[in-house]
């Protein structure tokens, strides 16, 4: 490795998509996306929050190794955890009288 961003082509495009369309990528996929941290419901805020940056941080991980085989993977694999929690950023989800995006006041 270097410190330099190496140049990603469409050969190792090419290639990646082959390996993922492979029994043993489509294990690999299963797997990765397997591995996601657990969201917390309750407890410390920061504990709540570190383990959303996690979460959403596996979920960039994800979506960069699909993007990086550059066409169509073959893959059923599903969210092993859907999404139980609204919107953070939908204030017509929250009913705490607050809001995340006032309306501008004129």
């Amino acid at each position: 490795m270097t410190n330099q961003k190496p140049e990603w082509t469409s050969t190792d495009s090419v290639a990646w998509n082959s390996f993922l369309n492979t029994p043993t990528g489509q294990r690999l996929l299963e797997q990765v996306a397997l591995s996601r941290p657990d969201l917390l419901s309750g407890g410390d805020t920061n504990n709540i929050l570190i383990r959303s940056g996690e979460a959403r941080q596996h979920e960039i991980l994800v979506s960069l190794i699909l993007t990086l085989a550059g066409g169509k993977i073959e893959t059923d694999v599903a969210d092993p955890v859907p999404s139980s929690y609204p919107d953070l950023n939908d204030d017509t989800m929250w009913n705490d009288g607050k809001s995340v995006n006032p309306e501008p006041q004129e």
